[in-house]
């Protein structure tokens, strides 16, 4: 993928909670995102379809690979799930709050912040756990920020891996 360059303001925001939103997270993200940047577009992509948002939100169930893959490069920030999409999310060099909403999503909430590639919320369940992802919102204002995290999650990830697993797959003899 491109090299992304960070806009000056957020005037986008893109919330994957996973297909099903298992959580139904996807309303009070948005809630929370409207509370943080009141001017930004936000896209919510799966899960529910009333976000009960004032202001520009939309709602898209089902995306093509090549589609979200156009949204994350349109968009300056992201809330997600903190699941298989952060690959995704590095690829496209997308500054984004994650939040845990599975156990399988343990390692991800740890190791993606530590590295410097994302901010974390935390766990879906914690007590304060909407306060948290507005102050990660909080965190992501600042376009030097975002564009650090963005080089740091696309050094991480070049969106090659499964040709590279492929041309190795493809080198082995059984």
């Amino acid at each position: 993928m491109p090299k992304r360059v960070v806009r000056p303001e957020v005037k986008s925001i893109l919330i994957v909670m996973g297909g099903s939103d298992l959580r139904n997270l996807s309303a009070p993200m948005a809630l929370v995102a409207r509370e943080a940047f009141p001017s930004a577009h936000i896209r919510i992509v799966g899960g529910m379809s009333e976000s009960g948002v004032d202001g520009a939100v939309d709602h898209f169930p089902l995306l093509t690979a090549e589609r979200l893959a156009a949204f994350m490069q349109d968009t300056d920030i992201a809330i997600s799930a903190a699941g298989q999409t952060t690959f995704e999310l590095a690829a496209a060099g997308l500054p984004s709050v994650l939040v845990a909403i599975a156990k399988n999503q343990a390692q991800h909430i740890e190791h993606w912040p530590a590295a410097g590639a994302f901010v974390s919320a935390g766990w879906w369940d914690d007590q304060n756990f909407f306060s948290n992802v507005g102050r990660a919102l909080e965190t992501l204002r600042p376009a030097s920020f975002r564009q650090l995290l963005s080089e740091r999650g696309q050094s991480m990830v070049d969106g090659r891996g499964a040709e590279r697993l492929y041309r190795l797959l493809n080198h082995v003899r059984l």
